[in-house]
């Protein structure tokens, strides 16, 4: 569908009702339209709930009524490569007009409702307005409220075509009257300056989603793009939730391992087993959709040929025949409706207050960012065809992952795993070490590439535990992975505030396969018990019982403590770190540390001959090798990594010359959450270059890459001269002035100033937040929900990590404008006590309600900072 541009225009009559959403989405995925133009979706202006949601649709431009009538709405399929120009809505929710470009071509497209009466007035005045701002080609369609084949005049005044008559096709009727009992054709499409050669398709379908026929154009688009979304498989739930699908499906498992266990290797039975489980699946869901469909098209049909007896000759019984046809199809779609699972999923955006991944992005218009439109290759040249933006990210992330020549790793480190420590990491999995980690598993989470949900796991558990515990023990005594093992995909995550167009401003998450996580997951639960015998308390990220409080805490412990000394704060970047880690150094450095030799090979196995591809704009990249680097979203990751940076600590921690800050007896040098370092030294000038040995020397063997220009130093207590002399000596690391950011919080260099540095700025960017929701149309509820997502975990952040009293008449503002913008003035003016409301809103108006009591309470009193007695390395 990418060179195409298949357009449905439909009055749909309201859109309250699930089926009909059901319907309109099956109708766009079964004729692969791109764009919908919807009539009369009887949505009022002062109703703030979503009109529709349909996954991998955007609503692009939406007009309303004043009263629960009229409504138009253009929504297009985020695969189109939309540029919009300029969009006209009219405010009684009669018309909209977009004007844009799909694929580089400028469109106009016109969707309207017609008035009941004057409508040869309305449409001359709307049409001379049209033909004033219109560019490139012209598309008007909708419900026109009269019969254009006996005006002809109005559409020929302004050479504009009703593309049924222009091709000579026989135009059915597109409206059936209940009250008038009769057809009529008042739907139409009209074009302008479209070359008829570029139309490849139209149709009028019978009259079945409401009393009005969906009308169809396909048309050719010009500059079409070269690379197709590719599909990829994935685990449809309706298998286990059919009682007899599911029997059928436990059997199929079961007689696959009874015939195949021990016919070869255990690795290559199990993946065979996911192939054979795959295809039956597969099998079952096209049977099952074929026979939905040949009893739909049945239905389907027989419709057609009911709606054209009526058109001949009204009859009573024929009417009847006709409305028991549509309701032995609305049955057929409530089963489909079913099946999918729409409304445990929620594809609809409804009053449903639990669906908090799709508000979350919703809110964070997740759609629109997840789609890359323009990128810079390997030449630095921009690139915007979806096959080039494709081949940019794999040069961009196979230069990355390519294997790097590194130095030999010869410190001599204590080890510290005895043999009873690797007599637990060796031991044999068991069943329930097995089954408490799928229990854990969360649902409705993209699976990797071999498409088994954590639901499959769940519902299965009985009869694949068993066989997961064969193939886990075998890999635990030196067997190999299975090869699905070996492939990861990946989605780009787009940085906050990074330039879209640079491949760099993205984040790789690996999207792997549940069982492989199952089992990395039970290493990282037995890992846990030892690794901060390894790990010191200076590095809090991801580590058991640490925190993220702790290293600001000991940050702000030494600006409350601090009078006149002099110090500085160094904050290091680490470029691309958990893309870059050495393999090799990261296998000896685990013998160095005492692991056991098998448990190494593990490690070693599930990073060999790994190879990755990207999803992105709806589709994938060819493979390529990753040689180097942790996987973001493996379990293990973070473990290895922590246990990566610890030789780089453990010479700063124990190098004399740098001078960590003195506080009684003890002394604050570095901290580290994962590859986030601050380093305090009270010595900066004679520290700096020391550690700009230690950095270059890591960098020799682990990969791990310090960026220079990207760190920063704040420095205090210096005169303008030491300061000078200082900047001499730290080469390409900057020095900051006033503020440094440090794992969110913003660290003045006045102690006095952190609140109006984090409070007062994190309120500004909430205000802005809620200014610029205020399109999104949501219900009361949904305003909570978002605030519990996306607004009070901001602020209890800060409370969590700052200690900075908090007035109550700031509370009370905050509170106020929180409520204000839930209920709006009329509601919140009315009374102070905001418990008032939970009755009527239930859990989440008390959850919202306790957040702020939780405030008032906790914060209104200040506790001194050394008195938090937090661990100071």
């Amino acid at each position: 569908m990418g060179d195409k541009l298949k357009m449905c225009f439909l009055n749909t009559n309201g859109l309250a009702s699930d089926l009909k959403r059901s319907r309109i989405i099956q109708l766009a995925k079964k004729l692969y339209c791109n764009v919908l133009c919807l009539q009369e979706t009887h949505k009022h202006q002062k109703d703030n709930k979503q009109l529709i949601n349909i996954p991998g649709w955007s609503v692009i431009a939406e007009a309303r009524g004043t009263n629960k009538a009229r409504g138009v709405a253009i929504i297009m399929k985020n695969s189109l490569k939309l540029e919009i120009l300029e969009t006209i809505i009219d405010k009684e929710g009669r018309y909209i007009v977009l004007i844009c470009k799909i694929n580089g071509k400028k469109y106009t497209i016109g969707n309207v409702y017609g008035p009941n009466k004057g409508q040869k007035k309305y449409f001359r005045k709307w049409f001379r307005k049209v033909q004033e701002i219109y560019q490139g080609e012209l598309i008007i369609g909708g419900d026109f409220n009269m019969d254009l084949r006996k005006n002809k005049d109005l559409v020929k005044k302004w050479k504009m075509e009703d593309i049924f008559e222009a091709n000579l096709i026989n135009q059915k009727p597109t409206y059936f009257s209940q009250s008038h009992k009769s057809f009529s054709w008042i739907d139409y499409i009209l074009i302008k300056n479209t070359n008829r050669s570029r139309i490849l398709n139209m149709e009028i379908q019978p009259i079945w989603i409401s009393d009005h026929a969906p009308i169809i154009v396909e048309l050719r688009i010009e500059e079409p793009d070269e690379s197709e979304a590719i599909k990829t498989w994935k685990y449809k739930n309706f298998i286990i939730k059919t009682e007899k699908l599911k029997k059928e499906l436990s059997e199929e498992i079961k007689n696959y391992f009874k015939e195949n266990r021990g016919s070869a290797s255990t690795e290559t039975v199990w993946d065979t087993a996911k192939a054979v489980i795959r295809g039956y699946c597969i099998a079952k869901e096209v049977a099952v959709k074929k026979q939905q469909d040949r009893e739909r098209k049945r239905v389907f049909r027989e419709i057609e040929e009911t709606q054209k007896l009526l058109q001949n000759k009204y009859q009573v019984q024929v009417k009847a025949k006709l409305e028991n046809l549509k309701k032995q199809l609305e049955e057929i779609d409530n089963l489909d409706l079913w099946k999918k699972d729409i409304f445990i999923k929620n594809n609809f955006q409804r009053q449903n207050t639990n669906t908090t991944k799709k508000l979350a992005n919703y809110l964070k218009n997740m759609k629109e960012k997840g789609r890359v439109i323009q990128l810079k290759n390997k030449y630095n040249k921009k690139v915007n065809s979806t096959k080039e933006i494709r081949e940019a990210f794999v040069d961009f992330y196979q230069e990355l992952y390519k294997k790097q020549i590194h130095g030999e790793f010869d410190e001599k480190i204590q080890k510290i795993i005895d043999r009873e420590d690797n007599r637990k990491l060796g031991t044999e999995i068991s069943y329930q070490e097995i089954e408490q980690v799928i229990d854990t598993l969360k649902n409705r989470k993209s699976p990797g590439g071999d498409g088994y949900t954590a639901e499959f796991y769940k519902e299965m558990k009985e009869i694949i535990i068993p066989e997961l515990k064969i193939l886990f023990n075998n890999i635990m005594k030196g067997g190999k992975i299975p090869d699905t093992w070996r492939e990861s995909e990946i989605i780009t995550v787009r940085k906050s505030g990074k330039d879209p167009e640079d491949p760099n401003s993205y984040r790789p998450i690996s999207l792997l396969n549940q069982d492989y996580k199952i089992f990395t997951k039970i290493l990282v639960n037995r890992i846990e018990e030892i690794i901060s015998k390894i790990v010191k308390e200076d590095q809090y990220g991801f580590i058991k019982g640490r925190n993220i409080a702790h290293p600001i805490r000991n940050v702000l412990n030494i600006l409350n403590h601090n009078k006149k000394r002099k110090f500085a704060l160094l904050k290091l970047d680490i470029y691309k770190a958990f893309d870059s880690l050495n393999h090799k150094y990261l296998l000896q450095l685990m013998g160095n540390y005492g692991f056991d030799i098998s448990f190494i090979k593990i490690v070693k196995e599930l990073y060999s001959n790994s190879r990755a591809r990207i999803r992105v704009n709806e589709g994938l990249t060819k493979y390529f090798k990753t040689e180097r680097g942790v996987k973001q979203g493996c379990p293990l990751s973070p473990l290895l990594f922590a246990l990566a940076m610890e030789p780089l600590a453990d010479r700063i921690r124990n190098n004399g010359r740098i001078k960590g800050y003195q506080i009684r007896n003890e002394e604050v040098k570095i901290n580290l959450y994962a590859d986030d370092i601050l380093l305090i030294m009270e010595n900066p000038a004679e520290a700096i270059h020391e550690i700009q040995i230690i950095l270059k020397d890591f960098e020799r063997y682990s990969g791990l890459k310090v960026n220079m220009s990207k760190s920063e130093m704040m420095i205090y207590n210096m005169g303008k001269k030491e300061q000078k002399e200082l900047q001499t000596k730290m080469g390409d690391i900057k020095i900051i002035r006033n503020k440094i950011k440090y794992l969110g919080i913003t660290i003045t260099k006045e102690i006095t100033k952190l609140k109006a540095a984090n409070y007062g700025a994190i309120w500004k960017k909430i205000q802005e937040k809620l200014k610029s929701w205020g399109d999104k149309q949501l219900s009361i509820p949904r305003k909570i929900l978002a605030l519990k997502m996306c607004i009070i975990p901001k602020l209890l952040y800060l409370f969590q990590t700052l200690s900075i009293k908090i007035d109550y008449r700031q509370i009370k503002e905050w509170d106020n404008t929180l409520r204000e913008w839930i209920y709006g003035k009329k509601y919140t003016s009315s009374t102070n006590d905001f418990s008032t409301f939970v009755p009527v809103f239930n859990a989440h108006t008390f959850c919202t309600y306790s957040i702020c009591q939780l405030l008032h309470l906790g914060l209104s009193k200040e506790q001194p900072l050394d008195q938090w007695n937090l661990p100071m390395h």
